[in-house]
Parts: structure tokens; C-alpha cells; sequence
């Protein structure tokens, strides 16, 4: 599955800003060295960072990432650099969903998330639910959910990013035989 331009940075900054901790930057990624991640990034950075018309496109996407709220632009000693939204957070956070490999649990092993949200955030438990149907969930029932593949990574993480954690459990469970 290709990546759009706007997918592709947003993932270069969510990475960076994952294993740095403090804001992106071009000029940043240009003296980082060789870190694990930067192997996927390589031939995108190489290719906007070298060509005056495909730099101009990616700082166009940055300008549009941050207008449509999934960026915001900060300047500290003279250096521009950004950072990642709450909305830019979920959007790199579903584009990686789309990219995870689903690994199969051992026989008889599902995975169950389960969960009583108040109607206050609704619209979190729907973000939850799309994010648990990209990860392979099927409804059980409306607040069940059941996977045989080993998404508990990536749920956590979804969980964290909405701040339900009081409010969903986890559990591995095995079929009993017949």
C-alpha cells in the first residue's frame, strides 16, 4: 500500500519525535546519525532534501499538516521545528495500524478487550471501536471485543493515546476443549 506525501512525513515526525523526545526539525534529521528508524525514512528524506522542487512540496504538506491541525510549528533559538498534535498523535497512530502484520495467537488463545466507557466520551469509544476493527477485532458484543491475532501491543497504545485506561481491560484467554 503506497503512502501519500502528507502520510509519509507525518510518520517521519512521529518517529523522530518518538525516539528524540524534543521537535522535529529538517535540519535535526540531517545530523541524527544512523538510528533504527531511519532506514525507513532514507530514501524519502533523500529525496526532498535534495531536490529544491520536492523540498518546496514537503514544506508545502508541513504547511498543510499544521493547518489542518495535525502539526504545530514552535521556534525556539531561532530554529523552527514541530510537533505532533493530539490529532496529528491518532492520525500517525492509524496510519501505522494500516501497515502492522497480523500475527495469529497460539491454538485456542483469543484476545478480549473489554469495556465500559461513559457516554461523556462517546466519540473516543468510537475511536476506539474503528481502531479496534483496523487491528482485526470482532464485536462479541457492543463492549467486547475478540481477535485471535496478537494486537496487544498496538491496543495498549491506543489506549493510552485516548486515555481509557480506567476504562478497558485486556484479557488473553484460551478456549476450553471440547
Amino acid at each position: 500500500m503506497r503512502q501519500t506525501v502528507s502520510e509519509a512525513i507525518l510518520l517521519l515526525i512521529a518517529d523522530y519525535l518518538d525516539w528524540k523526545h524534543r521537535m522535529f526539525s529538517w535540519r535535526n534529521i540531517a545530523v541524527a546519525g544512523d538510528p533504527p528508524w531511519l532506514h525507513r525514512h532514507r530514501r524519502m528524506i533523500e529525496r526532498y532534501l535534495h531536490d529544491k522542487r520536492k523540498k518546496k512540496q514537503a514544506y508545502t504538506t508541513i504547511a498543510q499538516l499544521k493547518k489542518g491541525g495535525f502539526l504545530i510549528g514552535r521556534k525556539i533559538n531561532n530554529r523552527t521545528g514541530y510537533l505532533l498534535t493530539e490529532k496529528g498523535e491518532l492520525r500517525a497512530f492509524t496510519i501505522r495500524l494500516r501497515q502492522l502484520p497480523h500475527r495469529k495467537l497460539p491454538n485456542g488463545q483469543w484476545l478480549m478487550a473489554l469495556f465500559d466507557i461513559p457516554e461523556s466520551l462517546r466519540q473516543k469509544r468510537d475511536r476506539l471501536r474503528h481502531g479496534l476493527r483496523w487491528l482485526g477485532f470482532t464485536s462479541f458484543q457492543r463492549s467486547i471485543w475478540i481477535t485471535r491475532y496478537d494486537q496487544v501491543d498496538a491496543l495498549t497504545r491506543l489506549i493510552r493515546l485516548h486515555r481509557l485506561q480506567p476504562y478497558v481491560k485486556l484479557l488473553r484467554v484460551q478456549e476450553l476443549p471440547k
